[in-house]
């Protein structure tokens, strides 16, 4: 063709042979459909290399630079299209609003737990910062799917955090496509060239402003009426012509405003979410989305190299480490810390430990960037492929075995963990479940003050963080002001919050009998409000020396430990404690016992 654009026939043929025995294999070994299709393109990339002539040409332009045939990179991105497509169809108004506190606080302390985890890598093996950007995006992305699929093998769908924490993953999708969007801007729109990083990324917020307030007004508004017109359309075939001409369309808009194109097939898919077509549309283009995004994951295992696999290792393992600390440790602490009880905050904990789909677009994406010469955009993209592959792929395998052992595990940290640390958490999470989990009724009172001053805390850590990141003293110094502040506004409406909650408390469930509620009902919003300037103090840290910041968290953290010690030795009654202790002991374990009757069953 005059074009230089050319069908490979046979090199479609190997990638979808490649996809069918991927999903096959992981179908008979009941693992994820996305580890058979990175695992079958990873070894077809592997017989590229050893039979160029035979197979490698009909693979990729360029076999030693893993650069893709045109028609099969076409194919990845209409897969990356209908795979963000379904996602936003899943979304929806409705379902962020009933995620609630507890889904936001969990996705928000989740994604910042992981993105530091991402740059302590990138710090320690040396990775500029635009590859640490995306690197510690892959690690930050849990699996929905394979959170979802575990859930339902385990028959856990219906325990009180399996929904908080399904919610806490449709929020942290939303912000996603923020995050990506702000990559895009900044990193793709020639801010690291021109040394304009602010002015890149003004232009991002542009047109990302533009392209959501459309989505945004055909979700609200245009949307009911414009789906009537849809349900006219009775034949089938009209029918999907018209919903793909939508979807493609939807990316052509983002594309033209300078964002990744499969913003725009996510929010196109959110604006159908709440019709009365979308199941009609899933049913019409679902065969769409198995065909190309099996492409797009083979494909992504296609280019990861063997030779870049044994330089990413050490990150692979970090990566590992770090998710398996944040998710069963950290995040259970939080939910520990928000109301959940120890055995919910685990499995919560387990359940967000797979990597999959979300995290290697990011890695595709940033894999994929190229400057306007066609050299790689970022220093170390050929290093993402692996690290999200092996990420993926171990992660996986991790997920049903993390959700099993979650109770004994939160066994176990009971038994292993001082008294006065988990008295710590008991009591800020006895002070916060009224104020987190619980759903206001209508006529109670609003605390509009610790509505607004966490929006404006969040707002000026983020601003914190770019500061840092491009080094920008001023805007550094500017969000870590805002954030003390916030945090010094909240401590007196947090306090009576608090009071409030802790009237009457009784922590028996948790092991403790209380003699001196004052003593606790003092110690909880001022260890809560202490915890709250770790992101404030760790990127103010930070921009001295990367390798102060993790030790100046962990000092943080032992103050407010040090406090829960003090108020432990002056609440608790001791002889009650024990009591309660051997009560809760007896409990768990007949929990124990009806979990393994249970999963011999399953």
């Amino acid at each position: 063709m005059s074009s230089g654009f050319e069908v490979d026939f046979i090199g479609l043929a190997l990638v979808f042979l490649a996809a069918f025995l991927g999903a096959f294999s992981a179908n008979r070994m009941r693992q994820s459909m996305i580890v058979g299709y990175i695992a079958t393109g990873l070894l077809l990339g592997i017989v590229a290399v050893q039979f160029p002539d035979s197979i490698g040409d009909h693979l990729f332009d360029e076999l030693e630079t893993r650069t893709m045939r045109p028609s099969l990179e076409l194919m990845a991105d209409l897969g990356l299209t209908f795979l963000l497509f379904f996602i936003g169809l899943e979304f929806s108004v409705t379902k962020l609003k009933r995620a609630g506190k507890p889904s936001l606080v969990i996705a928000i302390s989740h994604l910042a737990f992981n993105m530091f985890a991402g740059a302590l890598i990138g710090a320690i093996f040396g990775w500029d910062w635009k590859s640490t950007f995306f690197l510690a995006a892959v690690l930050s992305m849990s699996s929905l799917g394979v959170a979802a699929k575990s859930l339902i093998e385990l028959r856990r769908l219906d325990r009180e955090e399996t929904e908080y924490m399904l919610g806490a993953m449709i929020v942290e999708d939303f912000m996603t496509m923020i995050l990506l969007t702000l990559a895009m801007g900044t990193v793709a729109a020639g801010a690291l060239a021109s040394e304009n990083p602010g002015g890149a990324l003004m232009e991002s917020v542009k047109g990302a402003l533009i392209v959501y307030s459309i989505f945004i007004a055909l979700a609200l508004w245009l949307m009911p009426y414009l789906s009537r017109y849809f349900e006219r359309v009775k034949n089938d075939e009209v029918f999907t012509l018209l919903a793909l001409a939508c979807v493609l369309g939807s990316a052509a808009l983002a594309f033209y405003y300078g964002l990744p194109f499969m913003i725009g097939a996510f929010f196109i898919g959110m604006a159908f979410s709440e019709t009365r077509i979308s199941e009609r549309l899933q049913l019409r283009l679902l065969s769409f989305r198995d065909a190309f995004v099996a492409i797009f994951f083979v494909t992504f295992g296609l280019q990861i190299a063997m030779d870049s696999m044994a330089d990413a290792i050490g990150p692979i393992i970090l990566g590992i480490a770090f998710v398996l600390f944040n998710e069963m440790f950290l995040v259970s602490s939080v939910a520990y810390m928000i109301g959940f009880n120890s055995r919910g905050a685990a499995s919560l904990g387990a359940s967000l430990l797979g990597r999959g789909g979300d995290s290697i677009l990011f890695a595709s994406i940033g894999g994929g960037l190229t400057n306007p010469d066609g050299t790689k955009m970022l220093p170390k993209s050929e290093q993402l492929y692996p690290f999200s592959g092996g990420l993926s792929l171990v992660t996986n395998f991790m997920v049903p075995l993390a959700i099993r052992k979650s109770v004994p595990f939160a066994v176990g940290m009971g038994n292993i963990l001082p008294k006065w640390v988990i008295f710590s958490g008991a009591a800020i999470g006895r002070a916060m479940r009224p104020a987190i989990i619980h759903r206001r009724q209508p006529g109670e009172p609003r605390e509009l003050v610790l509505t607004a001053l966490p929006i404006v805390l969040v707002v000026a850590a983020l601003v914190s963080i770019y500061g840092a990141m491009f080094s920008l003293t001023e805007l550094t110094l500017a969000g870590a002001t805002v954030s003390l502040v916030s945090l010094v506004a909240m401590y007196f409406p947090l306090k009576r919050l608090m009071a409030r909650t802790l009237a009457g408390a009784d922590l028996s469930s948790a092991g403790f009998k209380i003699k001196r509620i004052g003593a606790v009902a003092s110690y909880a919003p001022v260890a809560t409000v202490v915890l709250l300037t770790i992101p404030t103090v760790v990127t103010t840290v930070w921009f001295i020396e990367w390798w102060l910041a993790p030790l100046a968290a962990l000092m943080v953290v032992m103050i407010v430990l040090v406090m829960g010690a003090g108020a432990y030795h002056r609440s608790v009654d001791r002889e009650g404690h024990h009591r309660a202790k051997q009560h809760i002991n007896h409990h768990l374990k007949e929990q124990k016992s009806k979990m393994r009757e249970r999963y011999r069953k399953v």
